[in-house]
């Protein structure tokens, strides 16, 4: 990263833990992504064919969002600033209200007494999802009806061996 001043550093803090990287006109691209793997525990790739570096938290959730700081031009050499065009999108929890309860998940996944819902998309203000369950009782016969051949199978297998 040529045009990095000696002292130039990037710090990546990720739940609270702040690691720092050393950035000098001799430091690579790939120097740079190794460090955000390796040692920041994040997704980082380099797109070579429009020129632009990626940087994602391995999980979702609040909990799991992070900062990148520069001093020098480390953060400008590697496309990373807002003035470079750089967007960061916030680590955020899920949420869906249920019969007026608000739930969160650092997933898209909810389980709730029993049931799991998976949120696929973000509703519109004031739409509504209504949610239909009810028993399989045809799952639950089969279950049952598959126990007990499996369970007189075994039996008719003990009386022909004693």
């Amino acid at each position: 990263m040529g045009n990095v001043s000696e002292n130039a550093q990037i710090t990546c803090t990720v739940k609270g833990e702040v690691k720092t990287f050393d950035v000098n006109a001799d430091t690579t691209i790939s120097d740079a992504l190794t460090w955000l793997k390796n040692e920041c525990g994040l997704n980082a790739s380099f797109d070579e064919h429009n020129q632009r570096l990626f940087v994602s938290s391995k999980e979702s959730g609040a909990a799991n969002d992070f900062q990148l700081n520069g001093t020098g031009k480390a953060l400008t050499a590697l496309g990373l600033t807002q003035r470079d065009g750089a967007t960061k999108i916030a680590g955020q929890d899920a949420t869906i209200e249920l019969n007026g309860a608000t739930f969160t998940s650092s997933s898209n996944t909810f389980n709730i007494n029993g049931l799991t819902f998976t949120a696929l998309s973000k509703t519109a203000e004031g739409e509504v999802v209504t949610v239909t369950t009810q028993d399989d009782t045809e799952g639950i016969y089969d279950m049952i009806k598959g126990f007990l051949k499996e369970y007189n199978t075994l039996i008719n297998e003990m009386d022909k061996l004693y």
